[in-house]
């Protein structure tokens, strides 16, 4: 009984002792998925955490619009945003690099179905963990004043073929930080357009907020006196 224990400790040893020479943490990226009316100027954030405290010093993060692969119907190299949508100038804000910018695709990140790509680079950034992830930037997508009620467009980042590409920068490591999501499973964010308030709802709000809830209050109040 006491070999088999011993054999035990040393086997969960060596594990340790592999797992911590070999295994890499994973970066993981994250999209909002924002509500918006007709008409609104949306801020998409974009996002990335570790729960083992890595840090980067830039990215290089391919995006695809509608999750249609790369379609470019103006001919600028540039993928286009489904009707209805365009991006504004700049079309990055709350930067996390001052040179993050917004540039058309290569042919090869093209054959991964992007339509851009955000890169930026700069000094060492320590990642947030999963609860308070470290936004990179805000995507800056105008939505027109005629899209229909309901319409849902999802905002990818794509994983590149080349299995040494990497998304990111990883300060003090020499090989690809192993990311999620996955080449075949990509980060999703989406923009879902809403109708907008009827002033008749609005109205009924506002006298409830002003009208009965004091009213109610008032009444409470007295029946406790009265006993």
């Amino acid at each position: 009984m006491m070999r088999l224990f011993l054999l035990i400790h040393v086997l969960a040893v060596l594990t340790a002792l592999t797992c911590s020479g070999n295994c890499k943490a994973g970066i993981v990226i994250s999209i909002d998925h924002a509500m918006a009316h007709a008409g609104d100027t949306i801020l998409l954030g974009v996002y990335a955490s570790s729960e083992t405290g890595d840090s980067i010093s830039g990215f290089n993060l391919p995006f695809d619009y509608n999750s249609d692969g790369f379609v470019d119907s103006q001919g600028d190299g540039i993928g286009d945003l489904p009707n209805g949508f365009s991006l504004a100038f700049p079309a990055l804000s709350h930067i996390i690099y001052s040179n993050t910018d917004l540039d058309r695709p290569s042919p090869q990140i093209q054959l991964i179905g992007a339509d851009a790509i955000a890169t930026g680079t700069g000094g060492d950034i320590r990642l947030g963990n999963s609860l308070t992830p470290t936004k990179l930037f805000d995507l800056v997508v105008v939505v027109s004043s005629n899209v229909s009620v309901g319409t849902v467009v999802p905002f990818l980042i794509k994983v590149p073929n080349d299995p040494f590409a990497s998304l990111f920068n990883v300060a003090g490591k020499d090989a690809p930080t192993v990311l999620l999501p996955t080449q075949g499973n990509p980060a999703t964010g989406s923009i879902t357009i809403v109708a907008v308030p009827e002033p008749t709802s609005i109205f009924l709000l506002l006298s409830l907020v002003i009208f009965v809830i004091p009213a109610m209050r008032l009444s409470r109040f007295s029946s406790r006196k009265a006993v």
